[in-house]
Formats: C-alpha cells, sequence, structure tokens
C-alpha cells in the first residue's frame, strides 16, 4: 500500500541541477548526478513502503478485532477514534466508508450524536467540495478496510495559486 505518490510525479528536473560530488566524510556514498538521485530516492522510498507494510497489516488486523466495540464512554470512543486516525495519518492510509452506497477513503471520528450516550462513530470524506459525514452506530463498524489515503485537494490547489 504507497505512502505517497511515487517519484515519476517529480517534475522534470534539467542537467543543470546535478548536484556536486559529496566530499565530507560521510558514510553515504557520494551521489552525483540526477539519475542517480532519483534512483537513491525510490530505493528510500521503497524500504519504507517495505518497512511500513507489516504495521498496516497490524492496524488492519486490530481494526477487524474491534469491530462491534464500544469504549463505555463518549471519552474513551473520542479517544479511540483519535488514536485511530493519528495512525492513519502516520502511515498515508484511511478506512473505506462502512456505509454501503459509498465506500469512499475516509478519516474516523466519534461525536455526540442524538440519543447515543457514548457517541457515534463517523466517517468523513470530501465529496465535491464539501466535506461528507457518515455516522454508522454506536459501535466501531465490523470489517473496517485500510486503503491508501487520497492526495490532498488542498495542496493542488494551493501548487497552482503559486
Amino acid at each position: 500500500m504507497p505512502r505517497r505518490p511515487s517519484l515519476h510525479h517529480t517534475p522534470n528536473l534539467t542537467p543543470e541541477l546535478e548536484m556536486t560530488k559529496n566530499t565530507d566524510s560521510s558514510p553515504a556514498a557520494p551521489v552525483e548526478t540526477l539519475p542517480e538521485t532519483l534512483a537513491a530516492l525510490s530505493q528510500l522510498n521503497t524500504a519504507l513502503d517495505e518497512a511500513l507494510a507489516p504495521i498496516i497489516n497490524q492496524l488492519q488486523q486490530l481494526l477487524t478485532q474491534l469491530g462491534g466495540r464500544s469504549f463505555g464512554s463518549l471519552a474513551n470512543n473520542q479517544r479511540i477514534a483519535r488514536e485511530l486516525q493519528s495512525l492513519f495519518m502516520s502511515l498515508g492510509v484511511r478506512v473505506v466508508c462502512p456505509r454501503p452506497d459509498c465506500n469512499e477513503p475516509s478519516s474516523v471520528r466519534c461525536k455526540k450524536a442524538g440519543g447515543a450516550k457514548h457517541g457515534s462513530f463517523q466517517f468523513e470524506h470530501p465529496r465535491n467540495g464539501r466535506l461528507i459525514s457518515h455516522a454508522t452506530s454506536i459501535v466501531i463498524p465490523p470489517d473496517l478496510h485500510l486503503v491508501p489515503a487520497p492526495p490532498n485537494p488542498r495542496r493542488k490547489l494551493k501548487r497552482r495559486q503559486g
């Protein structure tokens, strides 16, 4: 599951931007050209993806175990939702919105809702420029599945304006 866009999205750089030879005594081998630099960055990106894969798998297993559970109070449920969302952000993943007609990559929240004493687990995602929130139930829905996080639309907008 890729963490972020691959290097093939890197803007074209000209040969004038080649790096100079590393003359210090650092343990890393010097990287002298643009192709070598891009290859080194690609290798690091691959290594990072490989290192994160077991953690993402463990998180998926935990989500499966948490399905159908509540944690006894609004504060506890909110804390679990915050911790999950923090992991999602760190790993570059989201969960598929469990609403049958939706299935968008979503962020998880727990909020006060109607008569739900301990809150409702909700799944938020953008749609047509607006933030949509789909409430599910008072328990963490069963069968939540991790997916790569979508690109942040605000970053595209900032690049276009800048």
